[in-house]
């Protein structure tokens, strides 16, 4: 909900990774319903800037240091759209990158 409250304040702007859409989806429903699934969806789609996946992306995330290949296209991700963090736990991911990896409690910690 502070991630929300920022957004209204237009203290940040969020942007997502088409990729990441599906991928919360497939993992969340293993704990909603489909209608309340898709109305999460729904939801990112309506709060969150979406990347689309395109080949340009996808050689870009081929060719940057990121070993794992769906970490490379969020970086890349990241990195064009000039984003401050990243926000993930994977705490191998993105050490090459400008930008910084942040874990989502310390997201909200800067939040405030």
């Amino acid at each position: 909900m502070r991630v929300f409250d920022a957004m209204n304040n237009d203290r940040v702007e969020i942007a997502v990774c088409a990729g990441s859409l599906k991928d919360a989806y497939y993992i969340a429903r293993r704990e909603c319903t489909e209608e309340g699934n898709r109305a999460w969806i729904s939801l990112f789609l309506d709060c969150f800037d979406v990347f689309p996946v395109d080949s340009l992306l996808c050689r870009a995330a081929l060719a940057s240091s990121e070993p794992d290949f769906e970490d490379g296209l969020i970086r890349v991700c990241a990195e064009w759209w000039g984003a401050d963090y990243i926000v993930s736990r994977d705490r191998k991911a993105f050490a090459d990158s400008g930008i910084p990896r942040i874990e989502a409690p310390d997201l909200l910690r800067v939040l405030g």
